[in-house]
């Protein structure tokens, strides 16, 4: 999560700085974004993911639904916020603000200890690409319209 965060500011700084040095094109924005958004789709999953080793199993629910709401508030407020911001104080405030929510997202993960789930041993030389493969077998021998007898889905197709 650490490294997504990180990988997720890193074009923010490259477009600050680009702006800032007034060297700023539109081609770097639609770079920064894809970067940006690599980065970012690791982060969601991580934090579900590390989320039952953090919270006791009965205050699951009541834990999604906080992380439901604040990335809701979040998604919400931050345009809300940020446009007054850079009409008042210019856009190199809104960098500023971006990097210190970066930064506290970051010291915080830093704090944190998230405990690692004990691996089965056939688990632990396990590579990347064949827990891929396994994931793509696991799904094609549980299609979604299989699941139920009784159901008069078909596939698509």
């Amino acid at each position: 999560m650490i490294l997504a965060n990180a990988g997720a500011s890193a074009p923010t700084l490259v477009v600050a700085l680009l702006y800032l040095t007034d060297t700023l094109a539109d081609w770097h924005l639609y770079i920064a974004l894809v970067v940006n958004g690599i980065a970012s789709a690791f982060i969601l999953p991580a934090l579900e993911a590390s989320t039952p080793m953090l919270v006791k199993p009965d205050r699951l629910g009541n834990t999604s639904g906080v992380t439901a709401m604040l990335q809701s508030v979040d998604a919400i407020l931050s345009p809300i916020l940020a446009v007054p911001l850079y009409l008042t104080l210019g856009l190199g405030i809104v960098f500023a603000v971006d990097f210190a929510t970066f930064g506290i997202s970051i010291f915080a993960l830093v704090l944190s200890i998230i405990p690692q789930p004990a691996r089965a041993l056939e688990e632990a030389g396990a590579s990347i690409w064949s827990e891929f493969r396994f994931g793509l077998r696991y799904i094609a021998e549980r299609r979604p319209w299989l699941r139920r007898q009784d159901s008069n889905l078909r596939p698509i197709g």
